[in-house]
């Protein structure tokens, strides 16, 4: 497992825009610890909002994604394997995000959040 830092400067609009496209992981677990502010955790149909000290878990098989639901920037860390931080890398240069996805044996979904979401406190 690796744990990697990252911050996000928050939406002024507070629009739930992801950080990270919709996606899953066919074999990798990822981990969300929030340091700082507020972050959204789309669980395949769920979503849970984490305040600092929270953590949620995307198993592998789960349609996930996250973002800051607020204004003000958020710190958190990313617990996951070692395949899935190459993954982000690759994603920096990616000109097809579907293929970089695959290659690293995940699934590219999209931008968009599903229309309908149950939400958690």
């Amino acid at each position: 497992m690796r744990v990697g830092e990252w911050t996000d400067p928050g939406n002024p609009r507070g629009e739930s825009f992801p950080i990270a496209p919709v996606h899953i992981h066919w074999g990798d677990d990822e981990s969300w610890y929030l340091l700082d502010g507020a972050l959204s955790v789309l669980l395949h149909d769920t979503v849970v909002t984490l305040e600092p000290g929270g953590a949620v878990t995307a198993v592998r098989g789960t349609r996930h994604t996250y973002w800051n639901p607020s204004a003000s920037p958020c710190r958190y860390l990313i617990v996951a394997q070692p395949r899935v931080f190459a993954l982000i890398e690759a994603l920096h240069d990616a000109a097809d995000p579907a293929q970089t996805f695959e290659s690293f044996n995940s699934e590219f979904l999209g931008w968009e959040l599903p229309r309908s979401l149950d939400r958690l406190p």
